[in-house]
């Protein structure tokens, strides 16, 4: 897969097949609509916590993602491959794909500044 950093210390683990989609704009009616579906790896973490959101906000999640790559709140992610073959989702709201919501995302340097640590806090 092009883009992914190299693997150190933050990224070695992470290597569950995850699908991605971001919200690009909203339509008429205020939803989200989203752009094609990226595959990444990352290692998933079910858990129920609460952490607060780039706005302020406290929420609660039900699992924490480590990623290789920067998501965006409102964006949602799968566990699975949704990109190509029969499981193929152009929308994560089409009440099939198992996707979470992102409803917070923090990412903080490793000691070295040389690779960053990257969570998403799905709801």
């Amino acid at each position: 897969m092009s883009g992914i950093p190299s693997m150190g210390p933050a990224t070695r683990n992470l290597n569950q097949v995850t699908t991605y989609w971001a919200p690009t704009t909203r339509n008429a009616y205020n939803e989200w609509t989203y752009a094609p579906p990226i595959l990444t790896y990352a290692r998933w973490a079910e858990d129920s916590r609460t952490v607060t959101n780039m706005r302020g906000d406290e929420i609660t999640y039900n699992s924490l993602v480590l990623l290789r790559i920067d998501v965006v709140e409102e964006g949602y992610l799968a566990l699975g491959d949704y990109v190509s073959g029969s499981n193929y989702a152009p929308n994560p709201n089409d009440g099939v794909t198992p996707a979470h919501q992102v409803k917070a995302f923090h990412t903080a340097a490793d000691l070295r500044n040389m690779e960053k640590e990257r969570r998403a806090y799905c709801g």
